[in-house]
């Protein structure tokens, strides 16, 4: 009897710990070959009006599918951009988990130049209804993002976004925005000494997920720029992917409460009251996270995904997304400077159309 309770013991504890990756993700060549083909002549292709770097599936635990482009590695460090904006709040989750700071916090603790009724959340969700312009090389003169990045207020990037007027109130206009994350950032630089905060990420986060590759820029304040410079290899941003799959627990060991990571997945309510047109009519937002939510009159964004599936997404095309519904992840780093690339195209060949009206 003690030898059967010892072997199901020794079975569970070894299926468990399969779940999560070792120091190296296993490889394993489980993908049809006709899905190969078609995400290879859809990702790299030449002809192709986009470049993609880096590829990579995570189904189950393992890579299924990997691919480079000439030049670039999925064991390579690559530059991120907007992903750091989700990296930057499951910091922010850890802290809360820390007591540290609470996502009810009032931003005119901190930055007394903000209106009281400014909360965390609202950051977080991208709805502080602060006056910003997040554009980039289309508009660059009356871009907010690039006079805090590169021109101005490239010094101290969260004073910047502190002197912006309220111009809806909190809570009920969707605007995203790279300064509200760099304003997160430096709340919680407020919260630690400038010893802990520098070693922040890699003490809490990245060490215990054995992320090897990671460098975070700062600013001159010493503030990590949350919204735009992590860098990290695809492999070892799987893994914050695969931290979220598991609702926030690392084998044994919860990093980020499961309440949280659910937070972070629920629809921020200003969406629904936004009028967004164009491409962005089908824009779903949970707390730095993009969803795939139907939304009233315009439905899901990526029909041939999930409703499930939650992505943190970069400029030039870097996402790395999570699909619950197939235990599985999806990383591409690229340069797509014209937004040329269409994702549910990989939805598409993945799933067919077996999310379709679901």
């Amino acid at each position: 009897m003690k030898l059967l309770i010892a072997i199901t013991f020794l079975f569970l504890s070894n299926s468990y710990a399969a779940k999560f990756p070792a120091s190296k993700w296993t490889l394993t060549d489980t993908l049809s070959p006709e899905k190969k083909d078609a995400l290879t002549h859809l990702l790299f292709d030449k002809d192709k009006p986009y470049f993609t770097k880096s590829f990579l599936i995570v189904k189950d635990g393992k890579i299924i599918f990997e691919k480079d482009n000439q030049g670039f590695s999925s064991l390579q460090a690559q530059k991120m951009w907007s992903v750091s904006k989700t990296v930057s709040s499951i910091l922010i989750g850890i802290a809360q988990k820390q007591g540290l700071i609470n996502k009810d916090d009032q931003i005119n603790k901190f930055y007394q130049s903000l209106g009281k009724d400014l909360t965390i959340t609202h950051l977080l969700q991208m709805s502080s209804g602060l006056d910003w312009k997040e554009t980039y090389e289309t508009n660059p003169l009356d871009s907010d993002v690039l006079k805090m990045l590169y021109i101005s207020n490239y010094k101290n990037m969260a004073s910047f976004v502190a002197t912006k007027e309220q111009k809806y109130k909190p809570g009920t206009h969707f605007n995203y925005s790279s300064g509200e994350t760099n304003l997160l950032m430096s709340i919680l630089q407020k919260k630690v000494s400038r010893k802990d905060y520098e070693d922040f990420p890699w003490k809490h986060l990245f060490n215990k997920l054995q992320i090897s590759s990671a460098t975070w820029e700062r600013d001159h304040s010493g503030n990590f720029i949350g919204s735009s410079y992590l860098y990290l290899s695809p492999r070892d941003l799987a893994r914050i992917g695969f931290l979220y799959l598991q609702n926030g627990k690392w084998k044994d060991e919860e990093i980020v409460s499961k309440d949280w990571v659910n937070f972070s997945k629920n629809l921020a309510p200003a969406v629904l009251t936004t009028e967004l047109k164009g491409k962005k009519k089908w824009d779903s937002y949970g707390a730095h996270w993009w969803l795939n939510t139907k939304l009233p009159n315009a439905g899901k964004k990526h029909k041939n995904a999930p409703e499930d599936i939650f992505m943190a997404l970069g400029h030039h095309g870097q996402a790395m997304m999570v699909v619950p519904s197939e235990n599985m992840i999806i990383v591409r780093t690229a340069d797509d400077r014209e937004d040329k690339f269409d994702r549910n195209k990989i939805f598409k060949i993945l799933f067919k159309d077996k999310y379709v009206g679901k």
